[in-house]
C-alpha cells in the first residue's frame, strides 16, 4: 500500500497544509519538549526600556514565549542609566573599547563590565541567547564602534556591544542570535534545533543516569549525525565506554562534545541520507511508486526545489500509519515544536 494510494501522485507537489488535509488520522503523537532556559535583552520583550522608550514588538519572540523560559536582562536599566536616556555609544579608545554617554560625557565601561561580568557568573541552566542588534552593550553583532565620543565622531568599524562580549565569552558553545538574523527561517530552524535538544539534554543530565543518557542519544543520533558523523561516533564511543566500565552517572564530556557538535552547520547530503535511511523503513509497506516519488523529492531537496519541512512531515506519517517505533522516536523529525518555525 502506498502512501496515500496510488490515485493521489500529487502529494509530493503540495503544501503542508495540504499533506495534514489529506491524512487526518496519521499525525505524529506529540513530542514532550522540555522548556529552554533563554537569556534575552528585554527590550525584545516590548518593554519600554530602549534609550527612546519605544517598544519591540517581535513575531517570533512572541511565539516563544509560551514554549521557553525567558530570563530578559537590559543592561543599561541595571548599571541605573534609565530610561529614556541619551544615547551611549562605543568608542575606540588606544587599543581597547570603551562605553561613553557624549552628552553627559560619562564613561561607563567599568561599569557594563563588571555587571556583564556579574551576571554572567550568576547564570545557569542557559540553553540559548537572543540579543538586541546593534546594540552598542547587547549587540552579538553590528554595533557601531566611533572614532570619538564627539558629537561629529566617525563610525570606524562595527563589532559586538560590551555586555554581549561578555556574554558570549561565557557561553562561546551555546546558541546566540539576534533578532533580525531570526527573521531569517533557515537561522530560526537552526536556534530552535539547538536549544530544544540542549533543554532536553539539560533534562536528562539533571537525573543523573547514565540509562537516561542512552535513551537520549539514540533518539538524537540521527540528528547528530547530519551535523557531524565524527561528533557522533565520538559521543557514541563514550557512552560505551561509560556502559562497559559498569558507570551509572553520566559523563562530563558528554555535554561539551553535545555543544561542540550542534555548533556545525548540517550538512544537506547528510540530511539526504538520513531521509533515505528512513524510507528503508518502509520499504516493504510502500509501492513502488511511491517510493520513487519519494526518492525524487529528495534529489529536489539537495537541488534546493523542496523544504525539508514537507519530507519530515511525510516521514512522521508514515511512521503513525505503518508503526515504526524507531523513527517515530528520531529527534531529527521531531526537533522542536513546529508552530514556532
Amino acid at each position: 500500500m502506498g502512501f496515500i494510494g496510488a490515485s493521489k501522485p500529487e502529494l509530493f507537489r503540495v503544501s503542508l497544509p495540504a499533506i495534514r488535509s489529506r491524512t487526518r488520522g496519521y499525525q505524529s503523537v506529540p513530542k514532550t519538549f522540555y522548556r529552554p532556559t533563554i537569556v534575552i535583552s528585554e527590550c525584545l520583550l516590548s518593554a519600554p526600556c530602549r534609550w527612546d522608550c519605544t517598544r519591540i514588538r517581535d513575531d517570533f519572540v512572541r511565539r516563544l514565549r509560551r514554549r521557553v523560559r525567558f530570563q530578559p536582562v537590559c543592561p543599561e536599566m541595571e548599571i541605573d542609566l534609565g530610561a529614556p536616556r541619551d544615547p551611549i555609544r562605543l568608542v575606540q579608545v588606544g587599543d581597547s573599547v570603551g562605553l561613553f554617554q557624549p552628552s553627559t560625557k560619562r564613561r561607563l565601561t567599568g561599569r557594563m563590565t563588571r555587571f556583564a561580568r556579574e551576571m554572567t557568573a550568576r547564570l545557569k541552566d542557559v540553553d540559548g541567547i537572543i540579543l538586541k542588534h546593534k546594540s552598542p552593550s547587547c549587540g552579538i553583532r553590528g554595533a557601531k564602534l566611533f572614532d570619538s565620543a564627539s558629537q561629529s565622531a566617525r563610525v570606524i568599524a562595527r563589532r559586538s556591544g560590551i555586555f554581549a562580549a561578555e556574554i558570549l565569552s561565557r557561553f562561546d558553545d551555546y546558541p546566540a542570535e539576534d533578532e533580525e538574523r531570526l527573521e531569517k527561517r533557515q537561522v530560526r530552524e537552526q536556534f530552535l534545533t539547538r536549544i530544544f535538544t540542549l533543554a532536553n539534554y539539560r533534562a536528562t543530565e539533571r537525573l543523573g543516569r547514565l540509562s537516561g543518557l542512552v535513551k537520549f542519544h539514540s533518539r538524537n543520533e540521527s540528528l547528530l549525525r547530519t551535523y557531524s558523523v565524527g561528533m557522533a561516533q565520538r559521543m557514541s564511543g563514550l557512552i560505551e565506554e561509560e556502559v562497559s566500565s559498569r558507570a551509572v552517572e553520566i559523563p562530563d564530556q558528554y555535554g561539551y562534545l553535545l555543544r561542540q557538535a550542534l555548533m556545525r552547520r548540517p550538512r544537506k547530503d547528510s540530511i539526504a541520507r538520513t531521509f533515505s535511511q528512513a524510507l528503508d523503513h518502509f520499504r516493504n509497506d510502500l509501492n513502488w511508486a511511491d517510493i520513487g516519488r519519494f526518492e525524487k523529492s529528495l534529489e529536489e531537496y539537495v537541488n534546493g526545489d523542496v523544504s525539508p519541512d514537507v519530507l519530515r512531515e511525510i516521514v512522521r506519517i508514515w511512521a503513525v500509519r505503518y508503526d515504526r517505533a524507531w523513527v517515530r522516536q528520531q529527534a531529527f523529525f521531531n526537533p522542536f515544536p513546529e508552530h514556532l518555525l
